[in-house]
Order: C-alpha cells, then sequence, then structure tokens
C-alpha cells in the first residue's frame, strides 16, 4: 500500500503517477494518489475517505474488537461523519487514513500506535505527505 497526499496553493493539477500510484480525488490546492488497495469510503460524497494499510477490525467502547467481515469498504457509511482522531481511534490495525473536514481541509492521521510511517516534505508550493520515502521530491 502507497498513499501520497500533495497540498498546497500551487497544486492545480496531479503530478504524473509512478511507482503504481493513481490519482485518487483531485481539487485546486489537493491531490491524492494511491495504490490500488487504497481504500476509498463515500466516493460519491463530498467527504470522501481513504484507508491504507491492514485494518483488522472496530474496537468498541466496552473494548472489544469486532472483526470487519468484508473489509474495510463495510465502513462505508461513516464516510463524512467522523473527522479522522474518530477513525484513528475506532479502526485497529496498522493504517493510515486520510479524511476531508467540513470545511474543506484535509486530514491525515496513522493508527494511534503509529506503526505506520507517514513523511513529509515542505516543498516551494505546498507539502507531501507520503507512506513511501520514494513517494517524496527528495528521493528523486
Amino acid at each position: 500500500m502507497k498513499l501520497r497526499v500533495i497540498t498546497g496553493q500551487g497544486v492545480a493539477a496531479a503530478p504524473p503517477a509512478d511507482h503504481g500510484i493513481q490519482t485518487l480525488y483531485q481539487r485546486p490546492g489537493l491531490v491524492i494518489q494511491g495504490t490500488p488497495d487504497v481504500a476509498v469510503l463515500g466516493a460519491g460524497g463530498p467527504r470522501p475517505v481513504f484507508v491504507g494499510g491492514d485494518v483488522v477490525g472496530v474496537g468498541s467502547r466496552a473494548q472489544r474488537l469486532r472483526p470487519l467481515a468484508t473489509g474495510v469498504l463495510e465502513l462505508e457509511p461513516l464516510a463524512g461523519r467522523w473527522p479522522v482522531t474518530r477513525w484513528r481511534d475506532a479502526l485497529e490495525g496498522r493504517f493510515v487514513v486520510v479524511a476531508l473536514g467540513e470545511n474543506g481541509d484535509c486530514e491525515i492521521g496513522v493508527d494511534r500506535f503509529a506503526r505506520l510511517d507517514l513523511y513529509h516534505q515542505r516543498t516551494d508550493n505546498g507539502t507531501i505527505f507520503a507512506t513511501d520515502l520514494g513517494l517524496l521530491p527528495v528521493s528523486s
């Protein structure tokens, strides 16, 4: 799984896809790219959520784990309703979540134990976040 989020005022078009990633979402100032195994929840709605990695289940308030029978896509009804902090606290596994907030902000988070690395690099136009160092300009 690879995921890259490109933010900034000068971001108008997605850079060429490389490393097996494709553009999953694009608007002025924001491009989200990932490999085909990144789940897109609420793709047709105003606030899609992107989940990559291994989600093994959803934790309950009673500290019980409910396994996902059909995978992360069964969480589709929650897209646009939870902020990243809620996704991070509810899901169990090794994952990254990217969610669009009510005001259009892009929120990024990893599992609460930070078992999945998330790198970032500032550029002249904004910031790039990636789950793989090879997806950052510095590696070119």
